[in-house]
């Protein structure tokens, strides 16, 4: 082997290894976590817009994602209706505030805020 290999190897197991212990430190929010989002979701469903839903995921927050590392996003649908998805936006370290929330009809696929449910 000559050396621009071994070279490359190195640097490549270097990368792997170091990528791999950044995402063991950083693997995302604990289980406790994720419930109190759960429920901060289903409470401003239910006070906000007089709606019930069931959530589905709450997905890990990304590092440098989209939302920022302080947000997660919620899935779910509206309870007894699974063709009402919902997607919410909630900021884990500012108090669980729910800082969006909107539906996407699955058989229509039109997306509208929650107040359009609200009885």
């Amino acid at each position: 082997m000559n050396i621009t290999k071994i070279t490359t190897i190195i640097v490549a197991v270097t990368v792997i290894i170091v990528g791999s212990l950044y995402w063991y430190k950083n693997k995302g929010i604990s289980e406790e976590t994720a419930q109190k989002v759960e429920r901060a979701v289903i409470t401003y469903s239910k006070e906000k817009h007089n709606v019930d839903v069931v959530i589905e995921r709450v997905h890990q927050p990304m590092p440098e994602g989209q939302f920022g590392p302080e947000n997660v996003t919620v899935t779910g649908h509206v309870k007894d209706d699974k063709t009402k998805e919902i997607w919410a936006l909630v900021n884990y370290k500012n108090n669980f505030e729910v800082s969006q929330i909107s539906v996407n009809d699955s058989v229509t696929q039109t997306y509208y805020s929650l107040d359009r449910l609200s009885n």
